[in-house]
């Protein structure tokens, strides 16, 4: 049995309720907001396989892709699972930085920070193609950091840096008609710790956003979290190449997040096949004697 759980049009939180028994966690982060794919701040992949002795509740939250830039003064806003909203332009001449990508995010029971145990960091938001700033990625235990055409970065989040709240900072308004710096700042990504975006004044201050983090409980990489712990993790960032939901391998995650859930049923053992077969043919040979 498969459970799917992709990004249907909010941000609402998903209640999921599974029987005993052990299941497999796949969760993928959203890509940042862009106008080209070619400058997108992409998810991250996550995984791991966790056993339930009891009936157990999760909430999860499914990351959505940031909103694109627009020419005009408006912030465009960041995806559901913690994206940044894009800064304004100094004028509508100019773009807007796009919002960036929300994480999917996994909770133990109840619905609050202290409860995750599966984060899967989304992509930082991109700007318009005249700058070529590339966001940056989502995932990892570090995340990318956001690009700048001389030296600015944005700082992607890790397992001890970046937002505790796990939002993504909102992208910068523009401080002037410069070039390069009067476009808004993209919005940086939702993850286990989000990212964090910087400030430039003048020509080329224009900075991307840069990605959150991801997370899992059991991972040797993460803090473990005492409420309940996968194994056979996997995190994987998105500049990384893994499959996404539809079965194609990417590299990262271009699209909104997704989670799978599979309950994998034990198969049978060596021990207890011979076993089985060597007891039905104990009987057979007894039924054939006595008669």
């Amino acid at each position: 049995m498969t459970l799917n759980f992709p990004y249907i049009g909010n941000c609402d939180p998903v209640q999921i309720h599974l029987l005993p028994g052990r299941y497999l966690f796949e969760a993928w982060g959203a890509a940042g907001g862009t106008e080209n794919e070619s400058f997108v701040g992409k998810g991250g992949y996550t995984s791991g396989v966790i056993k339930l002795t009891k009936q157990t509740r999760f909430y999860a939250i499914i990351g959505s892709q940031g909103q694109p830039p627009v020419r005009a003064m408006i912030s465009p806003s960041g995806g559901c699972g913690g994206g940044g909203k894009g800064g304004m332009p100094y004028s509508s001449t100019y773009f807007s930085g796009a919002g960036g990508g929300g994480a999917t995010i996994i909770y133990y029971d109840t619905e609050n920070l202290a409860s995750r145990i599966m984060v899967s960091g989304g992509g930082g938001g991109g700007s318009s193609n005249r700058c070529f700033l590339i966001p940056g990625y989502g995932g990892g235990v570090v995340a990318g950091n956001g690009s700048n055409l001389i030296s600015l970065i944005s700082t992607g989040g890790s397992q001890n840096f970046g937002t505790e709240s796990g939002v993504g900072q909102n992208g910068k308004n523009s401080g002037g008609d410069r070039y390069c710096g009067a476009e808004g700042n993209p919005g940086c990504s939702g993850g286990y710790r989000g990212g964090m975006t910087t400030t430039g004044i003048g020509d080329f201050s224009d900075v991307s956003g840069s990605g959150g983090s991801s997370y899992v409980s059991g991972d040797p990489q993460c803090e473990p979290n005492s409420m309940a712990s996968f194994f056979n993790t996997k995190i994987l960032a998105g500049n990384e190449y893994f499959d996404l939901p539809n079965g194609t391998k990417s590299l990262g995650n271009p699209h909104h997040g997704h989670l799978r859930i599979t309950h994998l049923i034990p198969k049978p053992s060596c021990q207890n096949i011979l076993y089985s077969t060597k007891y039905s043919f104990f009987f057979i040979f007894i039924f054939i004697i006595d008669s």
